[in-house]
């Protein structure tokens, strides 16, 4: 009987080290996703119009205090998105779907949904492409993950052509000007 060891890679072995690649991407995203959420809060307070600033004061409130609420507001609903999302990474990290959903729901819920992602930009312009890229990703990943959840197929299939429609108006938002796209955010943020 030969007791030679054979060194070839198992597929467990191949499973538990793309497992933990996902769960480091992943993580980097949320540094990055959450690293951008947090630099908009200081920019919060400067975001208050005259008018609002005025409407706060006769309410009994300063700008600084209705800023810190929505800060954290957004720091909430940034981090429940991100746990939502860590838990299904940490625990299902070789599931396709478990993966498609835990980075748009990290996007989504950091950048996107929050919509205080833009305030930083002002400030460190250079920022500007990160988050919109990020964003852009949060918006289509979410649009497609509304289709295609729990099974990962689009069920109709023609839904797979009502999302593209959906991405399509949904993308160029972060990437334009806040002028430009004044006139159509009615629209477009539904």
């Amino acid at each position: 009987m030969n007791a030679s060891v054979v060194l070839e890679a198992t597929p467990g072995a191949r499973r538990w080290r793309s497992g933990w690649i996902v769960r480091v991407a992943w993580l980097v995203t949320a540094c990055v996703a959450l690293a951008l959420h947090a630099s908009a809060l200081p920019s919060l307070v400067r975001q208050i119009s005259p008018d609002r600033a005025a409407a706060l004061a006769a309410a009994g409130l300063t700008p600084a205090a209705y800023a810190g609420w929505l800060g954290f507001i957004g720091v909430l609903t940034a981090l429940a998105f991100a746990a939502a999302g860590g838990l299904l990474i940490w625990y299902r990290p070789n599931e396709r779907m478990a993966q498609f959903a835990a980075f748009v729901l990290l996007l989504f819920g950091s950048l996107t949904f929050t919509g205080q992602g833009t305030s930083p930009v002002g400030d460190y312009p250079i920022l500007m492409w990160a988050y919109a890229v990020l964003d852009a990703l949060g918006r289509a990943g979410f649009t497609v993950f509304v289709f295609v959840f729990p099974n990962g197929r689009f069920v109709p299939r023609w839904t797979r052509w009502l999302a593209l429609a959906w991405i399509a108006v949904q993308v160029p938002v972060p990437f334009a000007q806040v002028d430009f796209v004044k006139p159509v955010l009615p629209i477009v943020e539904l």
